[in-house]
């Protein structure tokens, strides 16, 4: 098996009937992880995209927003892994589930529901054939779509989007709640006007910041890194919320959502 633990934020939430209760808001945390069988066979018969089925536990979606939980159904697992090399103007990785569980329930939602993470590249490289590819990097993908989880019924829905911002390999068997370790750094102020500085609680040596829109875009990049601190100054950049993840030889070992206002 094949496990992704992924970190985010999440960026937009609509659930007009308060169906959440107000648990899910924009700028929370999202963690978790993606399961699947690297033995899955393709049943697409086109030579540009490649579809994975995935029909048993533990294969699919494992995820937390504060005190909720998303995750495929163990029970009635509909996972699809999706790739899709140099066809009509786009690489793309899609994982989407079909069955799932919303804890607490939402029992109106129990036969309509979605988890669906997408990854875009308009260039066409970050693929080179629709084969399962062996590590994810989240730095050469678009996300235009990002991580969804929706449902529905007659009277009511939910939509929650989160631009994904880590994505690592680990140990399927590792438990969610152990995915996030202890926040290693301070930024302050924040929100800010012209700069700001983020404080580690312990001082780093040659590690790197890149700096995400809310499309899950990298703008900004600061390399080299070291000592008890980095000062980020705003330039050109619009008011808005940010997030910036440090990482120390291409792994990832924190994130933090900055906000620039004038």
């Amino acid at each position: 098996m094949k496990a992704y633990c992924i970190q985010g934020s999440v960026t937009y939430v609509d659930d007009l009937d308060n169906l959440l209760q107000g648990n899910v808001l924009v700028g929370d945390s999202i963690t978790g992880k993606v399961i699947y069988d690297l033995n899955a066979v393709d049943n697409n018969p086109m030579a540009q995209v490649a579809d994975y089925q995935y029909n048993a536990a533990p294969s699919g979606f494992y995820l937390n927003i504060g005190n909720r939980v998303f995750k495929t159904d163990v029970n009635n697992v509909n996972l699809l892994y999706e790739l899709v090399n140099d066809y009509n103007g786009y690489d793309n990785i899609l994982f989407s589930s079909y069955n799932n569980v919303f804890i607490p329930d939402i029992p109106a939602f129990s036969s309509d529901n979605h988890i669906a993470w997408q990854l875009d590249d308009t260039n066409q490289v970050a693929l080179s054939n629709t084969g399962m590819p062996s590590h994810i990097n989240i730095n050469v993908w678009q996300q235009s779509s990002g991580l969804t989880i929706e449902g529905g019924s007659l009277d009511s829905s939910i939509f929650i989007r989160a631009i994904i911002t880590t994505a690592d390999t680990c140990d399927y068997l590792t438990a969610v709640e152990n995915l996030v370790a202890a926040k290693s750094h301070i930024v302050y102020p924040n929100p800010f006007n012209a700069s700001t500085t983020v404080k580690f609680k312990s001082a780093v040596n040659d590690i790197s910041l890149a700096i995400y829109n809310i499309y899950g875009q990298k703008i900004r990049t600061i390399t080299n890194i070291s000592g008890d601190r980095v000062t980020i100054n705003r330039e050109n950049l619009q008011n808005g919320t940010y997030y910036i993840v440090f990482t120390e030889q291409d792994k990832t070992i924190s994130t933090s959502k900055i906000i620039i206002t004038d």
